[in-house]
């Protein structure tokens, strides 16, 4: 008589156990992989300069260094400028211009006034010193001395500025206030201190 073959089939049972585990080994490596990854981003990016600017997306217009070399070219050519630097930082357009020794506040402020004009003729002041459907635009500063020495008698220093908010140009003589130590501290500050983005610029 032939024997009978038998035709079941083994089931493999679940180890549930097992896949718990492994499931939570994977949730945990997530993260853990993750957080690896970043702490990877960081170390390679140590010792590397940050681009960036943080007035993007509040002018309309930008005042490209074309633009403030043609200022300074400008400015240089005026009759009692004696020396002049322009620069633009952190969204402030600055002149700096040394005049005439023997000039009078009078003609000092008559320059300053001819500096102005020779800066918004480059850059005007409705479309880069005011607030332009909510955004803010550039400031601008100019500065006009007679010489180098705040403590001097003869010494005669006027600022023009304008900003966003400002409907005009305001031109005030700072070398006569009431607080004689506010002048020779604002002087130091602007021409007397080492420019920090040359010194990181050094250090680099």
């Amino acid at each position: 008589m032939a024997k009978k073959v038998s035709n079941r089939t083994k089931r493999t049972s679940i180890h549930w156990p097992t896949i718990v585990l492994i499931v939570s080994v994977v949730l945990l490596l997530i993260p853990t992989i993750a957080i690896g990854m970043m702490l990877l981003d960081a170390f390679e990016g140590t010792g590397s300069s940050q681009h960036g600017n943080r007035f993007t997306n509040e002018r309309q217009y930008e005042i490209t260094d074309a633009q403030v070399k043609d200022i300074e070219t400008r400015i240089d050519g005026i009759d009692g400028v004696v020396k002049v630097q322009v620069n633009l930082k952190s969204a402030t357009l600055r002149v700096n211009a040394l005049v005439n020794e023997s000039h009078s506040k009078a003609q000092v402020e008559t320059l300053v006034e001819r500096l102005v004009s020779d800066v918004f003729a480059v850059v005007a002041m409705d479309k880069y010193f005011s607030e332009i459907n909510g955004a803010k635009q550039y400031d601008l500063e100019v500065h006009a001395y007679n010489n180098n020495n705040p403590d001097d008698a003869s010494f005669i220093y006027y600022i023009a500025n304008k900003n966003a908010v400002m409907e005009d140009v305001a031109i005030q003589l700072v070398s006569d206030p009431k607080n004689e130590g506010f002048v020779r501290d604002l002087y130091d500050k602007l021409y007397n201190q080492p420019d920090v983005e040359d010194e990181e610029e050094n250090d680099d």
